[in-house]
């Protein structure tokens, strides 16, 4: 990773990180909401 990076280009990375983390957190929150039901092998 470059050490170099200027203060915007920190700040938008570590937005884009916080950005991601709520995404993944609310996926996980409702994961029962998105399962697709699979059919049972062998019924």
């Amino acid at each position: 990773m470059i050490q170099n990076k200027n203060f915007f280009a920190r700040a938008l990375d570590a937005m884009v990180e916080s950005r991601k983390r709520q995404a993944e957190y609310e996926l996980a929150r409702y994961r029962q909401m998105f399962e697709l039901e699979t059919p049972k092998v062998g019924r």
